[in-house]
């Protein structure tokens, strides 16, 4: 039983992963187009503008679902 719940788990902390990656995905490219907009303005292309975005959008969604499992947590 014991290892079933530790199989649970990780299966769950991974899908966690996933998420994090698919909402920045998404995130990101919804920031794109804005940023395209502003970047056909400047003469700036819109790709230079839009990967730095990544990292930060990235870090915060790692850091909203690690703030949840931790509260999660101490609820338990």
């Amino acid at each position: 039983m014991n290892r079933r719940a530790e199989m649970q788990l990780r299966l769950q902390q991974e899908v966690e992963g996933l998420s994090v990656a698919a909402i920045s995905f998404y995130e990101v490219s919804l920031a794109g187009y804005l940023i395209k907009l502003f970047g056909k303005t400047l003469g700036v292309d819109g790709g230079y503008l839009t990967a730095p975005l990544a990292i930060p959008v990235i870090g915060h969604m790692w850091c909203i679902v690690r703030k949840n499992r931790r509260s999660n947590d101490v609820e338990d």
